[in-house]
């Protein structure tokens, strides 16, 4: 009997070398990054930006008290949802791509590519989270939170 082996990154690299890798331009960056499988599964994610962990836990919120598979499934994880567009973007046309995310971080998309086949992806915030009043008025309506607390 043959046994089938789990082909997925998380599987293959291993999720701590996954989050080493993304510590060591975290740091430099001071943002926030996932890793998908091809199927849209995290296989790692870290939020070392305040913005993106605040508006990331927000969105979820908005999707009600679900399981994180629930919640990636349900479209309402806002943050999720871009973050995932921009990488299903990337793997799709095989080359890098970026897109600003509702939350007005612009995130780049690389895919992860062996053996002439793309296997998952990388993403990352690369800017700064706006500091336009209006800007972040809109943003905290959409998120459902107040102004206030998306300026601390």
């Amino acid at each position: 009997m043959k046994m089938e082996r789990d082909s997925t990154l998380k599987a293959i690299v291993g999720e701590q070398l996954l989050l080493d890798i993304q510590n060591s331009y975290m740091e430099y960056l001071g943002t926030s990054a996932a890793i998908y499988e091809v199927n849209g599964d995290y296989a790692a994610s870290l939020f070392t930006s305040n913005w993106c962990d605040f508006l990331n836990l927000s969105s979820k919120k908005l999707c009600g008290d679900v399981s994180e598979h629930a919640a990636q499934k349900s479209g309402k994880w806002i943050c999720h949802e871009d973050c995932w567009q921009v990488s299903l973007q990337a793997m799709r046309e095989a080359k890098p791509c970026e897109r600003e995310c509702s939350g007005g971080i612009i995130i780049y998309s690389v895919p992860i590519i062996a053996d002439g086949t793309v296997i998952g992806v990388n993403n990352a915030g690369v800017s700064n989270p706006p500091t336009d009043l209006v800007k972040i008025r809109d943003i905290a309506l959409r998120y459902k939170v107040s102004s206030e607390e998306l300026l601390k």
